[in-house]
């Protein structure tokens, strides 16, 4: 089985990275081959995946195609990671 997610842990994904890495192994798409997939870098991947970053705006509509979601939910899941950003920071502080 292709090792689709080498250059990210799952314990360090948001919501959203975490379905990303989940669709990867299900379809055993490379790190690259998803990031060829979204039109996007491998750089902007990953930091769609990991906790402290977040997928960008122009990217919820390609996300969601890929992903088989409602645009709603890609953003809801983005929203949860931000939320859970600014808990974190407040924590802490």
């Amino acid at each position: 089985m292709v090792k689709p997610h080498l250059e990210i842990k799952p314990e360090d994904c948001s919501p959203i990275g975490l379905l990303i890495l989940q669709h990867m192994e299900f379809h055993q798409l490379s790190f690259t081959q998803m990031a060829d997939n979204l039109g996007i870098s491998r750089a902007a991947l990953r930091i769609a995946c990991l906790k402290n970053g977040n997928p960008g705006a122009r990217m919820v509509p390609k996300l969601a195609a890929v992903l088989e979601l409602k645009e709603l939910e890609v953003k809801a899941l983005i929203s949860e990671n931000k939320l859970n950003q600014i808990y974190k920071n407040n924590a802490d502080s």
